[in-house]
């Protein structure tokens, strides 16, 4: 999800037929319904073709398992803004409570200073947020978190 922001154009390979729905569902599911999606199929060959949609109201069949979707990210206006810097808003999180707060995360990130490669261990992970927020630093940071309440731990994997 960090990888979406208004404007952004991606180009993705499909796994296969089902793919384009499984992009546009995604879309929808984080606040992008409006973003346009075009699937290529069988690119250079005689039976090339094409079709578009939005994601959010996207109901094409599946098509050709061979192609490409073309995706132009645009958010909805009333869809949470998730920032690229630590301190995203506590409704981004699942949490019964058991959550740090927004700016009290910022300061957690900002003191731990993620680098690249970077591995954090967060024991008692209630929500997940910290490590969330380590893992937007850099694509190539990793968390493992220890969460002991069943219910909990299972929401931070989601």
């Amino acid at each position: 999800a960090a990888a979406l922001h208004d404007g952004r154009r991606v180009l993705a390979l499909s796994a296969n037929a089902d793919t384009p729905a499984e992009i546009a569902a995604l879309l929808r599911e984080r606040g992008f319904g409006p973003s346009r999606l075009r699937v290529l199929e069988q690119l250079g060959a005689e039976g090339e073709s094409s079709y578009e949609g939005t994601a959010g109201t996207w109901s094409h069949a599946p098509g050709d398992p061979l192609n490409v979707v073309a995706v132009e990210c645009r958010r909805s206006p009333d869809a949470l803004r998730l920032g690229v810097v630590p301190g995203l808003p506590d409704a981004a999180y699942e949490s019964d409570g058991q959550l740090t707060k927004r700016y009290v995360r910022a300061a957690t990130l900002a003191a731990l200073a993620p680098a690249p490669g970077e591995l954090l261990w967060d024991i008692g992970g209630g929500s997940g947020s910290i490590a969330v927020e380590w893992l937007r630093a850099h694509p190539s940071c990793r968390a493992v978190t220890i969460e002991k309440h069943p219910v909990r731990a299972e929401r931070i994997t989601r």
